[in-house]
């Protein structure tokens, strides 16, 4: 990719997140979503404790819900220039536009046609757009995640122990932004090793690279692990997951699979988690035990075929999500919640929401929003289409795996924002698909073009 179209790319996706956050801004409040106060919060208390904590009426105590990255992040504002929220998302514009450039390049390393397209498809995301422009997680976790995209394929292309181990860093980093990706080294490891050996690296070294994007993931994030060990007697991350299984996963589970309204469900648990555990414990790790049990046992309940139904809907609508309900303005649109709306599977909820939402402009907004969204899928399908006989190269297997583990790791829970992380790779098909569709026509215009004629030899 030549330093001109990264360029191009990068000014393109500046100025529309600029004019996007010019557009939206009115004060504060407009920047905000749910969790963002709390991450304001908690940005402020690392810069007063010197410490990832969260100051409550009893003093400064360790901070075990969210992994540190996006704090630091705010916080690093907040020294620099202020507490003002505008300067994070002001920064995320910047970062944001620098994403769009690692997923051209990402494309170039696949097909170096594909890296201009795939870099303003990107720019041009609203859903990326969308969450540069608000105080969340999701754009920082971003970059650093299409960075371990473009590092990871980089390192199956050409194996080195550099590679190796600084992918791991890198997956590690995005850890620590957001810990959706937790569960991802041991399986980057796998697709490492594979690939090693796929070209020609003997067994050996492929398991020694291997180890070491492991070891590069770990060394980064084990200091808060064992910070959590050493403070709470658990060698975990967050004590969220407990939480977000049982009043979450459960419930949209149960919706899909069931068709149990989703607010009946998470009271239905909160009842059943005040029966089993009636002391609640001042640790919180043992609350997220104890929550990840009756989940457990609650998923149990259901059934694989009901789970594996309740996974493919949630998947379903993630991808099919309209980007424009990311953006802030719409979601304050008066408008039913899609958890909230009950209904018997995927297309009863889908149904049974589209005849409550009564606002003209919601239902015109979702029909476009859906149109749109369909069409670009149709041309993501024709792009894997095209490189069906390239899918089994380490470097398309490893954006397939990374694909799969992050709507597995979504599961039933949905929402346009939790298909951020696969917008580095269907920003990669949507180009791909462009260049098929454009190819045949090309060749069928050659086709019908006349041949040229060719003039009399001149007589001597």
């Amino acid at each position: 990719m030549t330093a001109r179209a990264a360029l191009l790319v990068f000014a393109v996706a500046l100025l529309l997140r600029l004019g996007y956050v010019a557009l939206v801004h009115d004060g504060t409040r407009s920047l905000l979503q749910p969790d963002s106060e709390l991450y304001l919060t908690l940005g402020r208390d690392l810069v007063e404790t010197d410490g990832f904590n969260r100051v409550t009426g009893l003093g400064a105590e360790p901070e075990t819900e969210r992994v540190p990255g996006y704090l630091a992040w705010i916080a690093a504002f907040r020294l620099v220039v202020g507490e003002d929220a505008l300067w994070p998302v002001l920064g995320q514009a910047v970062l944001d536009a620098a994403t769009c450039v690692a997923i051209a390049l990402l494309a170039a390393r696949l097909d170096r046609r594909a890296a201009l397209p795939a870099g303003l498809l990107a720019a041009v995301n609203l859903n990326m757009i969308a969450a540069a422009g608000v105080v969340l997680t999701d754009s920082l976790f971003l970059a650093v995640f299409a960075l371990w995209l473009l590092a990871g394929v980089r390192l199956l292309q050409r194996p080195s122990a550099v590679g190796a181990l600084g992918c791991g860093v890198l997956l590690g980093l995005a850890t620590l932004v957001r810990a959706m990706t937790q569960f991802l080294p041991p399986v980057f490891a796998l697709v490492v090793f594979w690939g090693a050996w796929r070209a020609g690296t003997r067994p050996a070294r492929a398991a020694g690279l291997a180890l070491l994007a492991l070891v590069g993931s770990l060394a980064v994030t084990a200091p808060h692990a064992l910070r959590n060990v050493m403070a709470f007697g658990h060698l975990a991350l967050t004590s969220q997951g407990g939480t977000h299984a049982l009043f979450w996963v459960v419930p949209a589970a149960r919706e899909f699979a069931e068709g149990v309204p989703f607010e009946i469900t998470q009271k239905d648990m909160a009842l059943r988690q005040d029966r089993m555990f009636p002391v609640r414990s001042a640790n919180p790790f043992v609350e997220s035990d104890h929550a990840m049990a009756l989940a457990r046992a609650a998923m149990a309940d259901m059934g694989v075929v009901a789970l594996a139904r309740a996974w493919v809907s949630g998947a379903a609508i993630n991808l099919a999500a309209p980007s424009v309900f990311a953006v802030p303005p719409v979601q304050r649109l008066e408008r039913p919640s899609f958890y909230a709306t009950p209904g018997d599977g995927l297309v009863g909820k889908l149904v049974a929401y589209v005849r409550a939402t009564g606002n003209a402009t919601v239902l015109s907004l979702l029909c476009g929003g859906v149109a749109v969204t369909a069409a670009a899928r149709l041309v993501q399908l024709v792009g894997l289409i095209a490189v069906r006989r390239r899918l089994t190269e380490p470097s398309w297997l490893f954006l397939l795996v990374v694909a799969g583990y992050v709507l597995a790791i979504t599961g039933p829970v949905t929402g346009v924002k939790y298909r951020l992380p696969l917008e580095p790779i269907l920003s990669v098909l949507m180009a791909q698909g462009l260049l098929a569709l454009r190819l045949p026509w090309r060749t069928r215009r050659a086709a019908e073009r006349p041949p040229a004629t060719t003039p009399p030899t001149p007589r001597s």
